[in-house]
């Protein structure tokens, strides 16, 4: 997945849990993290971010939230397995599908 990977964060906050890993991607400079074993939804997700901008404040210009979904049944579209899907903030609505 990296281009180049610089391994896991040394030193961060002992309130953040979260697991590092720092590398390359093309030009970019990339930290990912997942969530921890056991755990999913938004509720974990967002733990997981929040901790990361904390971390990262200074530095983090960009965030993606990368998963797969646990389906979506619709007569009117077509979803598959291995499509990919985008949301976005509408009105109160998070855009966290």
């Amino acid at each position: 997945m990296l281009d180049e990977n610089f391994g896991i964060l040394d030193e961060q906050d002992s309130t953040d849990i979260n697991l590092y890993t720092l590398g390359w991607v093309g030009t970019h400079c990339v930290v990912i993290a997942s969530l921890p074993g056991g755990q999913y939804g938004t509720t974990a997700a967002t733990i997981v971010a929040i901790n990361m901008m904390q971390t990262f404040s200074r530095l983090l210009r960009i965030g993606l939230m990368v998963g797969i979904t646990g389906g979506i049944l619709s007569a009117k579209y077509d979803v598959r397995l291995g499509d990919i899907m985008a949301s976005y903030l509408e009105g109160t609505c998070g855009g966290v599908l």
